[in-house]
């Protein structure tokens, strides 16, 4: 858990490779990041996984997340889950090569990419903009305009006030 300036906007930059994404609205004053892994098959997981892979920085009012890749944790065969709490006032820029991507609750501007994967975005207040390889976008009441591309899967909305362009 993070203590972040709970009336100044908060910029998160994520960058993860294979993992799924939670960026939910928790309270103020407070970025928490819960991360969960588990192998599958031979792969083998130690108490350095995360302390290895996962680079945090806060530098103001950005925080930046990356999860780099070793060789060590072969990525095909852990299956890695982030759920960030974050303030009301947040906006993201993230990107998962492959992996569910989640957001809810939060200010925006949203800007979300993904090769494989699906996004659900829900009650964000500005902006969205979604680009997906492979995979489906499902957005229900974003406040302002919507860019979505999506090349192989299906795009959902519901409850856009100022449109979208998909």
């Amino acid at each position: 858990t993070l203590t972040v300036p709970s009336t100044d906007l908060i910029t998160l930059d994520i960058e993860v490779s294979h993992a799924d994404l939670k960026i939910l609205y928790s309270r103020e004053g407070q970025v928490s990041i819960t991360a969960q892994a588990q192998a599958i098959g031979d792969a083998k997981l130690d108490g350095n996984f995360f302390k290895d892979l996962l680079h945090v920085d806060l530098d103001g009012t950005r925080l930046t997340l990356k999860q780099v890749s070793s060789p060590e944790y072969p990525e095909e065969k852990i299956k890695v889950l982030y759920r960030i709490d974050v303030p009301y006032r947040t906006q993201v820029t993230s990107h998962a090569e492959s992996g569910s991507q989640t957001f809810t609750g939060i200010t925006g501007p949203v800007k979300a990419s993904s090769g494989k994967g699906d996004i659900r975005a829900s009650y964000i207040s500005k902006a969205f903009e979604a680009e997906i390889d492979r995979g489906n976008l499902d957005l229900e009441v974003i406040g302002e305009q919507v860019a979505a591309k999506v090349r192989d899967g299906n795009i959902s909305c519901s409850r856009l006030p100022q449109g979208a362009t998909v």
